[in-house]
């Protein structure tokens, strides 16, 4: 059996073609009209970027000398453009234009936006400046009127520290307070060092036991502050030691302190009235090996 379905005629069919064409030409020319070309499009962004768009200027540009300084400084201040916002501003920056003595005005720097002051610096104190502000914006750039001719001035006294001179002269008149007061013969109170009194107890223990000192000064040569350290107590060390007639084994590992220690030990000897008591073997050189050295000074 056969099924027939509904019989189209050929004018019906050709109707049909005719709307199929129409249909498929119309959405090729809104796709045309809708995509233009990359020439085109390239042409159209370049004429958007090289769109200038106009910006106001900066305006109350004021330059003064900088403050408590060696007289090579400038400050500007303006107030920003009114196109410079946070939002949706058009300026970009700023840019600082100077003259030197009347001569033409040369760019000198740039800020960003959103900032209304600038330091000019490395200037000579005999020469006059003049400056302007350029708001900058795409492909333009708005200036401001000039300022006044000025030239940077030194400041020989800074009061801004005025509260260190200020403590400086109570710290001074003290000291020469008390130094007076020391000369005049007055009894001043004089703080005693605790570790100071230690070691005179040790050296009192010491010359009870009929036991010799034995000073340490340590591994170190004589250019670190810990030796220079240890001479300086070795001085008072020793004039104790000779004062009561004790002995002082000094044990070094390095040439420089060992000639150090024994004319230190000379000196204070010779300070405490008893120069005859003193001999160099009372500081011995030992090894400038560290292991060594420690090996002998167990030993001792």
């Amino acid at each position: 059996m056969k099924t027939h379905g509904p019989t189209i005629s050929p004018l019906g069919r050709s109707f049909r073609l005719l709307l199929l064409a129409a249909l498929l030409l119309g959405a090729n020319l809104t796709s045309a009209q809708e995509l233009p070309d990359s020439a085109s499009l390239d042409t159209t962004l370049a004429a958007a970027d090289t769109t200038p768009i106009i910006v106001a200027p900066p305006t109350s540009v004021i330059a003064e000398d900088h403050d408590y300084d060696d007289g090579e400084r400038l400050d500007l201040q303006w107030i920003p453009s009114i196109d410079d916002q946070p939002v949706d501003g058009t300026v970009l920056g700023y840019t600082i234009y100077r003259s030197a003595n009347g001569g033409p005005f040369d760019s000198i720097g740039a800020v960003v936006a959103q900032t209304a002051a600038y330091i000019d610096d490395q200037l000579e104190r005999d020469s006059t400046y003049q400056y302007y502000v350029a708001a900058v914006s795409v492909n333009s750039s708005a200036a401001s009127p000039r300022t006044q001719p000025i030239s940077p001035e030194r400041e020989w006294i800074n009061f801004g520290r005025k509260w260190l001179f200020v403590l400086a002269l109570v710290i001074g008149g003290a000291v020469i307070y008390f130094i007076q007061a020391a000369k005049s013969g007055r009894n001043l109170f004089v703080r005693r060092i605790a570790g100071l009194e230690a070691v005179d107890e040790a050296i009192g223990r010491a010359t009870e036991m009929g036991r010799p000192i034995l000073y340490i000064p340590g591994i170190q040569d004589m250019d670190d502050v810990q030796t220079l350290a240890s001479i300086t107590i070795l001085g008072r060390v020793a004039q104790q030691i000779a004062t009561y007639d004790t002995k002082i084994r000094m044990p070094v590992s390095r040439s420089l302190v060992m000639t150090a220690g024994r004319e230190t030990i000379k000196a204070a000897y010779a300070a405490a009235g008893r120069p005859d008591a003193y001999t160099d073997d009372m500081v011995q050189y030992v090894t400038d090996e560290q292991f060594g050295y420690v090996a002998a000074v167990d030993g001792i």
